[in-house]
Protein backbone atom coordinates (compact mmCIF):
# COMPACT_ATOMS: atom_id res chain seq x y z
CA UNK A 1 0.00 0.00 0.00
CA UNK A 2 1.12 3.60 -0.62
CA UNK A 3 1.11 5.42 2.73
CA UNK A 4 2.11 8.93 3.79
CA UNK A 5 3.48 9.61 7.28
CA UNK A 6 2.99 13.17 8.55
CA UNK A 7 5.58 13.87 9.75
CA UNK A 8 8.88 11.96 9.94
CA UNK A 9 10.17 13.36 13.23
CA UNK A 10 11.93 11.08 15.71
CA UNK A 11 8.77 9.05 16.39
CA UNK A 12 7.27 9.49 12.92
CA UNK A 13 10.38 8.23 11.13
CA UNK A 14 10.34 5.05 13.21
CA UNK A 15 6.68 4.52 12.25
CA UNK A 16 7.55 5.15 8.59
CA UNK A 17 10.48 2.72 8.79
CA UNK A 18 8.19 0.08 10.32
CA UNK A 19 5.74 0.47 7.46
CA UNK A 20 8.55 0.30 4.91
CA UNK A 21 9.92 -2.82 6.59
CA UNK A 22 6.47 -4.37 6.22
CA UNK A 23 6.66 -3.87 2.45
CA UNK A 24 4.73 -0.63 1.95
CA UNK A 25 5.66 2.38 -0.16
CA UNK A 26 6.09 5.25 2.30
CA UNK A 27 5.74 8.92 1.39
CA UNK A 28 6.16 12.20 3.28
CA UNK A 29 5.41 15.87 2.62
CA UNK A 30 8.32 18.31 2.49
CA UNK A 31 6.38 21.57 2.69
CA UNK A 32 7.30 23.42 5.89
CA UNK A 33 9.66 20.74 7.17
CA UNK A 34 13.10 21.45 8.65
CA UNK A 35 16.45 20.36 7.20
CA UNK A 36 16.71 17.75 9.97
CA UNK A 37 13.41 16.23 8.83
CA UNK A 38 14.59 16.20 5.21
CA UNK A 39 17.65 14.20 6.26
CA UNK A 40 15.61 11.77 8.38
CA UNK A 41 13.07 11.24 5.59
CA UNK A 42 15.64 10.49 2.86
CA UNK A 43 14.78 6.75 2.68
CA UNK A 44 11.15 7.59 1.83
CA UNK A 45 9.34 9.08 -1.18
CA UNK A 46 9.10 12.84 -1.13
CA UNK A 47 5.95 14.81 -1.93
CA UNK A 48 6.16 18.57 -2.10
CA UNK A 49 2.79 19.51 -0.64
CA UNK A 50 -0.40 18.14 0.95
CA UNK A 51 -2.15 18.59 -2.39
CA UNK A 52 0.03 15.78 -3.77
CA UNK A 53 -1.45 13.27 -1.31
CA UNK A 54 -4.66 12.85 -3.32
CA UNK A 55 -4.02 10.36 -6.09
CA UNK A 56 -0.59 9.32 -4.76
CA UNK A 57 -1.35 7.56 -1.47
CA UNK A 58 -4.19 5.44 -0.14
CA UNK A 59 -3.60 6.19 3.54
CA UNK A 60 -2.21 8.95 5.74
CA UNK A 61 -0.79 8.32 9.20
CA UNK A 62 -0.46 11.45 11.36
CA UNK A 63 2.34 11.61 13.96
CA UNK A 64 2.74 15.25 15.04
CA UNK A 65 2.60 17.43 18.18
CA UNK A 66 -0.88 16.94 19.77
CA UNK A 67 -1.71 20.62 19.52
CA UNK A 68 -1.36 20.48 15.72
CA UNK A 69 -3.29 17.24 15.16
CA UNK A 70 -6.73 18.70 14.43
CA UNK A 71 -5.41 21.46 12.17
CA UNK A 72 -3.35 18.93 10.25
CA UNK A 73 -6.33 16.61 9.78
CA UNK A 74 -8.38 19.53 8.46
CA UNK A 75 -5.58 20.67 6.13
CA UNK A 76 -5.18 17.17 4.67
CA UNK A 77 -8.93 16.95 3.99
CA UNK A 78 -9.01 20.43 2.49
CA UNK A 79 -6.17 19.40 0.17
CA UNK A 80 -8.47 16.82 -1.39
CA UNK A 81 -7.41 13.60 0.37
CA UNK A 82 -10.31 11.19 0.91
CA UNK A 83 -8.60 7.91 1.87
CA UNK A 84 -7.80 6.15 5.15
CA UNK A 85 -6.68 8.60 7.86
CA UNK A 86 -4.96 7.41 11.05
CA UNK A 87 -4.42 9.93 13.85
CA UNK A 88 -1.73 8.44 16.12
CA UNK A 89 -1.31 11.54 18.28
CA UNK A 90 -1.89 11.98 22.03
CA UNK A 91 -5.13 13.91 21.63
CA UNK A 92 -8.24 14.08 23.79
CA UNK A 93 -11.29 11.94 22.93
CA UNK A 94 -13.08 15.17 21.98
CA UNK A 95 -10.40 16.02 19.42
CA UNK A 96 -10.44 12.45 18.12
CA UNK A 97 -14.20 12.74 17.62
CA UNK A 98 -13.77 15.97 15.65
CA UNK A 99 -11.23 14.32 13.36
CA UNK A 100 -13.57 11.35 12.98
CA UNK A 101 -16.31 13.74 11.85
CA UNK A 102 -14.04 14.78 8.98
CA UNK A 103 -13.16 11.30 7.70
CA UNK A 104 -16.13 9.18 8.81
CA UNK A 105 -15.58 5.43 8.55
CA UNK A 106 -12.14 6.05 6.99
CA UNK A 107 -10.88 7.39 10.32
CA UNK A 108 -8.82 5.29 12.74
CA UNK A 109 -7.84 6.55 16.18
CA UNK A 110 -4.35 5.64 17.40
CA UNK A 111 -2.24 5.97 20.52
CA UNK A 112 1.50 5.23 20.65
CA UNK A 113 2.90 4.05 23.97
CA UNK A 114 6.66 3.73 24.22
CA UNK A 115 9.79 5.25 22.67
CA UNK A 116 10.48 5.47 18.91
CA UNK A 117 10.04 1.94 17.52
CA UNK A 118 13.59 0.77 16.84
CA UNK A 119 13.41 -2.73 18.28
CA UNK A 120 10.57 -5.28 18.75
CA UNK A 121 8.77 -5.24 22.07
CA UNK A 122 9.50 -1.62 22.95
CA UNK A 123 6.59 0.26 21.39
CA UNK A 124 2.89 -0.37 20.79
CA UNK A 125 0.37 1.40 18.57
CA UNK A 126 -3.16 0.91 19.91
CA UNK A 127 -5.86 1.35 17.29
CA UNK A 128 -9.62 1.80 17.33
CA UNK A 129 -12.20 2.45 14.65
CA UNK A 130 -14.05 0.62 11.92
CA UNK A 131 -10.85 -0.03 9.96
CA UNK A 132 -8.53 -0.51 12.95
CA UNK A 133 -7.78 -4.16 12.14
CA UNK A 134 -6.86 -3.18 8.59
CA UNK A 135 -4.35 -0.63 9.89
CA UNK A 136 -2.89 -3.09 12.40
CA UNK A 137 -2.26 -5.48 9.51
CA UNK A 138 -0.03 -2.88 7.85
CA UNK A 139 2.66 -3.39 10.53
CA UNK A 140 3.35 -7.11 10.19
CA UNK A 141 7.01 -8.09 10.64
CA UNK A 142 7.99 -4.67 11.99
CA UNK A 143 9.39 -3.35 15.30
CA UNK A 144 6.14 -1.50 15.99
CA UNK A 145 3.46 -3.73 17.52
CA UNK A 146 0.06 -2.56 16.27
CA UNK A 147 -3.00 -3.68 18.25
CA UNK A 148 -6.60 -3.17 17.10
CA UNK A 149 -8.86 -3.49 20.12
CA UNK A 150 -12.08 -1.57 19.43
CA UNK A 151 -14.30 -0.26 16.64
CA UNK A 152 -15.08 2.88 18.63
CA UNK A 153 -13.69 6.09 17.11
CA UNK A 154 -12.09 7.38 20.33
CA UNK A 155 -11.09 4.29 22.36
CA UNK A 156 -7.37 4.59 21.54
CA UNK A 157 -7.29 8.20 22.74
CA UNK A 158 -9.10 7.19 25.93
CA UNK A 159 -6.51 4.46 26.49
CA UNK A 160 -3.67 6.92 25.96
CA UNK A 161 -5.24 9.31 28.47
CA UNK A 162 -5.70 6.48 30.96
CA UNK A 163 -2.03 5.57 30.62
CA UNK A 164 -1.04 9.16 31.35
CA UNK A 165 -3.47 9.28 34.28
CA UNK A 166 -1.84 6.15 35.71
CA UNK A 167 1.34 8.10 36.44
CA UNK A 168 -0.56 10.97 38.03
CA UNK A 169 -2.75 8.58 40.05
CA UNK A 170 0.30 6.67 41.26
CA UNK A 171 1.80 9.91 42.55
CA UNK A 172 -1.38 10.70 44.49
CA UNK A 173 -1.48 7.18 45.93
CA UNK A 174 2.15 7.39 47.05
CA UNK A 175 1.35 10.71 48.70
CA UNK A 176 -1.06 8.79 50.92
CA UNK A 177 1.63 6.17 51.58
CA UNK A 178 3.85 8.90 53.00
CA UNK A 179 0.97 9.84 55.30
CA UNK A 180 0.32 6.17 56.19
CA UNK A 181 -3.25 6.59 54.89
CA UNK A 182 -3.92 9.43 57.36
CA UNK A 183 -6.56 10.87 57.84
CA UNK A 184 -8.59 7.88 56.56
CA UNK A 185 -7.21 5.70 59.37
CA UNK A 186 -9.00 7.93 61.89
CA UNK A 187 -12.34 6.58 60.69
CA UNK A 188 -12.82 2.79 60.91
CA UNK A 189 -15.85 3.10 58.63
CA UNK A 190 -13.72 4.59 55.84
CA UNK A 191 -11.20 1.75 56.09
CA UNK A 192 -13.81 -0.86 55.19
CA UNK A 193 -14.27 -2.08 51.61
CA UNK A 194 -15.78 -1.04 49.27
CA UNK A 195 -15.91 2.41 50.91
CA UNK A 196 -12.13 2.63 51.24
CA UNK A 197 -11.60 1.70 47.58
CA UNK A 198 -14.09 4.33 46.43
CA UNK A 199 -12.64 7.05 48.68
CA UNK A 200 -9.08 6.16 47.66
CA UNK A 201 -9.99 6.30 43.97
CA UNK A 202 -11.67 9.69 44.39
CA UNK A 203 -8.62 10.96 46.28
CA UNK A 204 -6.28 9.88 43.47
CA UNK A 205 -8.50 11.54 40.86
CA UNK A 206 -8.78 14.80 42.80
CA UNK A 207 -5.13 15.09 43.85
CA UNK A 208 -3.68 13.76 40.60
CA UNK A 209 -6.04 15.85 38.50
CA UNK A 210 -5.47 18.92 40.66
CA UNK A 211 -1.70 18.57 40.34
CA UNK A 212 -2.01 18.14 36.57
CA UNK A 213 -4.27 21.18 36.24
CA UNK A 214 -1.96 23.36 38.37
CA UNK A 215 1.25 22.56 36.52
CA UNK A 216 -0.06 22.07 32.97
CA UNK A 217 -2.94 24.53 32.68
CA UNK A 218 -2.04 27.19 35.24
CA UNK A 219 1.76 27.11 35.00
CA UNK A 220 1.73 26.12 31.29
CA UNK A 221 4.11 23.19 31.77
CA UNK A 222 4.41 20.70 28.90
CA UNK A 223 2.53 17.47 29.66
CA UNK A 224 5.55 15.18 29.17
CA UNK A 225 7.76 17.55 31.16
CA UNK A 226 5.20 17.49 34.00
CA UNK A 227 5.09 13.70 34.05
CA UNK A 228 8.88 13.39 34.24
CA UNK A 229 9.83 16.37 36.44
CA UNK A 230 6.88 16.19 38.84
CA UNK A 231 4.99 12.87 38.81
CA UNK A 232 7.73 10.33 38.07
CA UNK A 233 10.32 12.24 40.12
CA UNK A 234 8.00 12.20 43.15
CA UNK A 235 7.30 8.50 42.66
CA UNK A 236 11.03 7.83 42.59
CA UNK A 237 11.67 9.93 45.71
CA UNK A 238 8.91 8.12 47.60
CA UNK A 239 10.41 4.77 46.62
CA UNK A 240 13.67 5.86 48.26
CA UNK A 241 11.94 7.13 51.42
CA UNK A 242 9.51 4.25 51.88
CA UNK A 243 11.40 1.29 50.40
CA UNK A 244 15.10 1.93 50.81
CA UNK A 245 14.75 3.73 54.15
CA UNK A 246 11.78 1.57 55.22
CA UNK A 247 9.82 4.65 56.27
CA UNK A 248 12.28 5.21 59.14
CA UNK A 249 12.58 8.95 58.55
CA UNK A 250 10.71 10.97 61.18
CA UNK A 251 9.28 7.74 62.66
CA UNK A 252 8.88 9.39 66.06
CA UNK A 253 6.71 12.21 64.70
CA UNK A 254 2.90 11.97 64.75
CA UNK A 255 0.72 12.33 61.65
CA UNK A 256 0.23 14.57 59.76
CA UNK A 257 3.66 16.08 60.58
CA UNK A 258 5.39 12.80 59.72
CA UNK A 259 3.64 12.65 56.36
CA UNK A 260 4.45 16.27 55.56
CA UNK A 261 8.14 15.75 56.33
CA UNK A 262 8.29 12.45 54.40
CA UNK A 263 6.56 14.01 51.39
CA UNK A 264 8.94 16.98 51.40
CA UNK A 265 11.96 14.69 51.57
CA UNK A 266 10.57 12.44 48.82
CA UNK A 267 10.18 15.48 46.57
CA UNK A 268 13.68 16.69 47.48
CA UNK A 269 15.33 13.30 46.90
CA UNK A 270 13.50 12.90 43.61
CA UNK A 271 14.66 16.35 42.51
CA UNK A 272 18.26 15.55 43.48
CA UNK A 273 18.21 12.29 41.51
CA UNK A 274 16.62 14.07 38.54
CA UNK A 275 19.33 16.73 38.62
CA UNK A 276 22.10 14.11 38.80
CA UNK A 277 20.70 12.27 35.79
CA UNK A 278 20.14 15.55 33.92
CA UNK A 279 23.81 16.46 34.36
CA UNK A 280 25.00 12.96 33.44
CA UNK A 281 22.69 12.49 30.43
CA UNK A 282 24.93 14.07 27.75
CA UNK A 283 27.92 11.98 28.85
CA UNK A 284 25.91 8.76 29.02
CA UNK A 285 23.78 9.05 25.89
CA UNK A 286 24.97 12.10 23.94
CA UNK A 287 23.03 15.27 23.25
CA UNK A 288 19.25 14.85 23.27
CA UNK A 289 16.45 17.20 22.33
CA UNK A 290 13.85 18.14 24.92
CA UNK A 291 10.18 18.78 24.31
CA UNK A 292 7.98 18.13 21.26
CA UNK A 293 7.87 16.48 18.90
CA UNK A 294 10.44 13.83 19.92
CA UNK A 295 10.72 14.23 23.73
CA UNK A 296 14.06 12.42 23.61
CA UNK A 297 15.28 13.70 26.98
CA UNK A 298 11.94 13.10 28.73
CA UNK A 299 11.75 9.50 27.49
CA UNK A 300 15.38 8.91 28.46
CA UNK A 301 14.86 10.36 31.95
CA UNK A 302 11.71 8.32 32.64
CA UNK A 303 13.50 5.15 31.50
CA UNK A 304 16.60 5.96 33.55
CA UNK A 305 14.64 6.58 36.75
CA UNK A 306 11.92 3.92 36.64
CA UNK A 307 13.22 1.41 34.09
CA UNK A 308 16.83 1.08 35.25
CA UNK A 309 17.63 2.72 38.59
CA UNK A 310 14.43 1.67 40.39
CA UNK A 311 14.90 -2.09 39.76
CA UNK A 312 18.56 -1.81 40.80
CA UNK A 313 17.54 -0.13 44.07
CA UNK A 314 14.97 -2.86 44.75
CA UNK A 315 17.63 -5.53 44.20
CA UNK A 316 20.05 -3.69 46.49
CA UNK A 317 17.47 -3.38 49.27
CA UNK A 318 15.43 -6.58 49.08
CA UNK A 319 18.05 -9.04 47.84
CA UNK A 320 21.28 -7.70 49.39
CA UNK A 321 19.97 -5.69 52.35
CA UNK A 322 22.08 -2.68 51.24
CA UNK A 323 25.26 -4.80 51.58
CA UNK A 324 28.13 -3.85 51.65
CA UNK A 325 26.99 -0.42 52.92
CA UNK A 326 25.16 -2.18 55.73
CA UNK A 327 26.44 -5.33 57.47
CA UNK A 328 24.37 -8.05 59.12
CA UNK A 329 25.39 -6.68 62.51
CA UNK A 330 23.92 -3.23 61.85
Amino acid sequence: MKIAVLHPGEMGVSVAASLQQSGHEVHWVADGRSNATVVRAEPFNRLESLAALAGNVAAVLSVCPPGEALAQAQAVAEAGFTGLYVDANAVSPETAERVADIYGTDYVDGGIIGPPAKRPGSTRLYLSGTRASEVAGLFTDSPLEAIAFSENNTSASVLKMAYAAYTKGSSALLLLVNFEMWPFTRSPALMQQPVFGIVLSLFCVLVGGGSYYLFVHVMNMDVADYMVRIAITFIFGTIIVQNMLQGSLFASNPQPLKGMLATAHAALLGFIMFTIFEIAAPSLSGEMTSGPPTYQFEIWMASALLGITFPLLIVAVDFFGLWPMKSDDD
